[in-house]
């Protein structure tokens, strides 16, 4: 299996919910865009990107609608997001 990673930064023209009570206001963030593809005899076949946004502790408590205290870093699959348009890839880098 090939695997593929890139730096990408993604916009978001509105406020989304990307998961209960966490809500990703409108602006730039940088995440990474992701594919898998197997290997074939004359080629690599390349599955579907998925698209994943890492957020620091300090990050994920500004962002949440309800208070929790002990945030852990956290990555956010938002790839159904980007494939919606609520999301889009502004920038490779």
């Amino acid at each position: 299996m090939a695997h593929l990673v890139r730096r990408i930064t993604l916009s978001a023209q509105n406020s989304i919910e990307i998961e209960r009570g966490v809500v990703l206001p409108a602006g730039n963030y940088a995440g990474f865009q992701g594919q898998v593809g197997g290997e074939l005899v004359d080629r690599t076949r390349w599955r579907e990107p998925e698209y994943k946004i890492e957020f620091t502790a300090d990050q994920i408590e500004r962002i949440r609608t309800s208070s929790t205290t002990n945030l852990l870093p956290t990555v956010y699959d938002v790839t159904q997001f980007v494939r919606l348009g609520q999301l889009t890839v502004t920038k490779a880098l």
